[in-house]
């Protein structure tokens, strides 16, 4: 293995390449000598759904697994699963895209190639097959929301946030119930001839694998099933209005009918901001940065250890933060206040919290330098960069823009992004 010791391996410095239309990236891992990660990126997700199909993009992608030619049913499929890769045949869907990938040993990859074509290009749709997945995602749908009212709530907070149709429907990728029972088998051929081409079909493979090899491979055995039309265009939005609400509050107990015994004994906050997307590196860092200011004051201040939580989701388009904490009722108002000074205080360059600032951009960039990650690590951060920013970063980038975000990058992102305007409020009392 020859590896610069005075430069630290770059898990994600792919090489890239066009394959007749098909995207190729390739990420030699020198020191295996036998696994190696693919996965088949298609530009096509919850972004995709029609207003009334919600859910579609996410359905179709159970369908392969009940079958597809040359391996006809469920059984052949999971024998596959388990013979060629190793328990590893899986797939799934976000707003952008839908991957299917799995790891395979190098001998088998003629083999995995053949079978992931007619796998994600000419899959059955059995039409008893789809009316069973009807049960198992609508299921899937319960298990997300619990009931209708939260249902009803969660359209309730996307219509707030994504003022916007159809990405108030489409924010949620499962669907609902009444959109999954609806659909019928020409709207997953329409779907499939829509988006499943050339254009929008990404490979990612990574492990005992030259590009080379990768090239003749995909040329050879799987590029010839995959359609060669256009795609269907969606719609993409450069900037993002205010919330047509700002602030949703509300009674457990009144909202869910929930008896006395029943209701939570705690208040729940969230605050969530949607604006147009910046540096995902920002957004990494002002995440950590962030969590750690909230944690400090409500433990130094109000005496308690309420863990807060701050989540980005990071689309092509636009960014979605929320910061949700799970409070003491008697706490609620004075938590909601600090989270404000918080922010204000964030957007005017209070130097008071400079030093976390460095001390979580430098922990950031260390711990990218001492990384250790194995190949479906690799294929799901590699797939989610190209999905949201239509490139794979190295980990050397990474670092030369964290070093490069100043705190009063931070403050600006604060005033221009993520403005008082911009925010839902949501709390949920006992």
């Amino acid at each position: 293995m020859n590896v610069s010791k005075n430069k630290p391996f770059d898990y994600f410095e792919f090489e890239t390449a066009d394959v007749g239309g098909i995207k190729l990236h390739v990420k030699n891992l020198p020191w295996l000598t036998e696994a190696v990660g693919i996965g088949v990126m298609i530009r096509a997700g919850g972004r995709h759904d029609e207003t009334g199909k919600e859910g579609l993009a996410h359905f179709f992608e159970h369908l392969p697994f009940n079958g597809c030619e040359g391996w006809p049913t469920n059984e052949h499929i999971k024998e596959q699963e388990k013979t060629m890769f190793l328990g590893t045949l899986n797939a799934n869907t976000n707003f952008e895209r839908t991957l299917y990938h799995g790891k395979v040993r190098r001998r088998d990859l003629v083999k995995a190639l053949l079978f992931l074509k007619n796998f994600i290009f000419k899959p059955i749709l059995d039409e008893d097959e789809i009316r069973r997945e009807k049960g198992v995602i609508s299921q899937e749908i319960w298990n997300e929301f619990n009931n209708e009212k939260n249902i009803e709530f969660s359209k309730r907070i996307s219509r707030a946030m994504y003022s916007n149709p159809p990405f108030s429907a489409v924010s949620n990728i499962l669907g609902y119930v009444d959109t999954i029972s609806a659909f019928e088998k020409v709207d997953f051929q329409e779907f499939h001839s829509k988006y499943y081409v050339r254009q929008n079909t990404e490979v990612v493979m990574v492990g005992a694998i030259t590009m080379e090899d990768s090239i003749s491979l995909v040329r050879d055995h799987f590029l010839g099933s995959v359609p060669d039309t256009a795609s269907k265009s969606v719609q993409f939005m450069e900037e993002w209005p205010n919330p047509n609400e700002s602030v949703i509050r509300l009674s457990a107990r009144d909202y869910f009918g929930l008896s006395e015994s029943a209701t939570p004994k705690h208040s729940r906050i969230a605050l969530e901001w949607i604006t147009a997307a910046v540096s995902p590196n920002l957004c990494h860092l002002n995440q950590d940065f962030l969590s750690g200011v909230i944690y400090d004051k409500i433990r130094n201040d109000f005496g308690c250890t309420y863990s807060p939580s701050v989540q980005y989701h990071q689309h092509g388009d636009h960014d979605h933060m929320k910061i949700c904490l799970t409070v003491e009722p008697s706490m609620c108002d004075r938590t909601v206040g600090a989270l404000q000074v918080i922010r204000q205080n964030i957007e005017c360059g209070d130097c008071e919290y400079l030093p976390k600032f460095n001390r979580e951009k430098g922990t950031i960039i260390s711990s990218l330098t001492v990384a250790d990650h194995k190949i479906q690590d690799i294929l799901r951060i590699s797939v989610n960069d190209l999905s949201i920013f239509g490139s794979i970063q190295s980990v050397a980038k990474d670092i030369s823009q964290l070093e490069r975000i100043t705190y009063e990058q931070i403050s600006a992102y604060y005033t221009e992004r993520l403005t008082p305007e911009k925010c839902l409020l949501t709390v949920i009392d006992p």
